[in-house]
């Protein structure tokens, strides 16, 4: 979600803008972290397709990904 956020920053923010929401909206500031919490992220996202996974038995990877 945040790789589609990032790139979609304005039209997001149009759309939102022409909505009525109760919905926080994003600072400068918040946009500006999401590149460094999609890093953190990233091994959480791995974790979660391998586990996902409908081609092997994924009780037989939780060891090895942790």
């Amino acid at each position: 979600m945040i790789k589609r956020v990032q790139p979609n920053k304005d039209p997001l923010k149009a759309t939102l803008a022409q909505q009525k929401h109760n919905l926080a909206m994003l600072t400068s500031a918040d946009y500006d972290r999401l590149p460094k919490l999609e890093t953190l992220l990233e091994p959480c996202r791995y974790v979660t397709d391998l586990l996902g996974g409908d081609k092997y038995v994924s009780c037989s990877v939780v060891l090895p990904a942790l």
